[in-house]
């Protein structure tokens, strides 16, 4: 069943744990890595104080991203803390990456991940990033949706288009926390759309992200430029 997304956003370990371009190295290493490694050879690759790796760490553990097992003693001391990605988890590829970063952001600025992705998707629109074909707005953003990995679809009408995202990306957080991860790409839609000026974002329809199907709700403005062209409806 449909719903939409809620005003207020809540945070979820899993999206806060990615929300930490370190704490993002960190698991790559540990996914590409043959074996669990140790504190001091994460520390020897992602460069940063072993104290913040451990703490690192530990988020990561929380959020259930990484094991933590014990070493077989070798001799004197304590045995060593080994640690490994958690196999199904999401692998931090460059979608994982882009959803770090604006999760960093609102941490950093003390906003909600809808404000945080509205404020990049702005700055997308202006710097051409959101479409290099610079053609309008509903294209605009197609083409982020289509970039992040969401297959969107096109359908609806001419003035009240509507892209049916065929495809989550981020299933496995979002269906912990949709309300994070929702909120955060309806943000990035609405800076683009602020952005061009020739759309309006009416809302997300939400679905269970493991079925995906959800609705990015479009209108186009009476001015847009190509408002009189087919949105594909279907």
């Amino acid at each position: 069943m449909d719903r939409d997304i809620p005003q207020g956003d809540r945070r979820h370990p899993t999206a806060r744990a990615l929300a930490d371009p370190t704490r993002v190295a960190i698991l790559e290493l540990l996914e590409a890595s043959h074996g669990p490694l140790d504190v001091v050879a994460i520390t020897d690759v992602v460069g940063v104080h072993h104290t913040s790796v451990r703490s690192h760490l530990a988020t990561l553990r929380d959020a259930g991203l990484v094991a933590e097992t014990t070493a077989a003693p070798t001799g004197r001391g304590r045995p060593k803390r080994l640690y490994r990605a958690v196999a199904g988890r999401p692998v931090a590829g460059d979608a994982y990456r882009e959803l770090a970063a604006v999760l960093a952001r609102a941490a950093r600025d003390g906003v909600t991940p809808r404000a945080a992705g509205s404020a990049t998707g702005r700055e997308a629109a202006r710097t051409g990033d959101d479409d290099p074909a610079r053609t309008d707005g509903v294209d605009a953003i197609e083409h982020a949706a289509r970039r992040s990995g969401f297959d969107p679809r096109r359908s609806g009408t001419q003035r009240r288009p509507e892209l049916v995202l065929q495809h989550c990306p981020f299933s496995d957080v979002a269906v912990d926390d949709p309300e994070t991860i929702c909120s955060l790409h309806l943000g990035l839609a609405e800076g683009i759309a602020e952005a061009r000026g020739d759309v309006e974002v009416l809302g997300l329809s939400v679905r269970d992200p493991r079925r995906a199907g959800c609705r990015l709700r479009l209108h186009r403005n009476e001015a847009a430029p190509g408002a009189g062209t087919s949105a594909g409806a279907s």
